[in-house]
């Protein structure tokens, strides 16, 4: 029991919190969100072998960094597929080349496929403040499951987000079902 003479042991109200507010937690949020979270959803951040392309899920500043790789960009594209119901959204699979220990593009020439599918909005269609504003809707009615919290803004549109150890959203970005 907890010291005080509680009705719960620390473990109990422990359980109850995880079940009642970590998990499934759906409706009015109150998120913060951090100062990077505008920055990530439009602009690079990095590019590796590994995750891929960070951030930029502004079509344009995605196929400007897949552009300087210093290969062709039709060749690191596999596949793009439109939203079902929102222009101007696309889910981008592709690959990256590797590179050698000194950050060169290995010689002979060979891919690493992105396992994570990128999600891109075009800028031409969604404004960067408008893309802003539906995620940010969409984190607020979310749903939290530990630190990733998954969404939907009023048109339809589907986000996921990270929180960090304050309960801050880092950032987030649309996704396709």
């Amino acid at each position: 029991k907890v010291p005080g003479g509680g009705q719960y042991s620390l473990k109990e109200a422990y359980q109850y919190m995880e079940s009642k507010v970590v998990k499934g937690t759906v409706g009015a949020n109150n998120f913060k969100f951090g100062d990077n979270a505008k920055n990530h959803l439009k602009n690079v951040e990095n590019i590796s072998t590994k995750k891929g392309v960070s951030g930029g899920h502004n079509m344009d500043e995605f196929y400007n960094a897949l552009k300087n790789q210093d290969v062709d960009v039709e060749d690191l594209i596999i596949s793009k597929k439109s939203h079902s119901s929102i222009e101007g959204i696309y889910e981008i699979e592709y690959k990256i080349p590797r590179k050698d220990m000194a950050g060169n593009i290995a010689e002979p020439v060979s891919y690493k496929n992105i396992k994570e599918p990128k999600t891109i909005y075009d800028p031409a269609m969604i404004s960067d403040d408008k893309i802003y504003q539906w995620g940010k809707e969409a984190m607020q009615k979310g749903t939290i499951n530990g630190r990733l919290v998954e969404g939907t803004a009023s048109n339809g549109l589907k986000f996921r987000g990270y929180l960090n150890d304050t309960g801050e959203i880092t950032n987030f970005f649309p996704i396709l079902d």
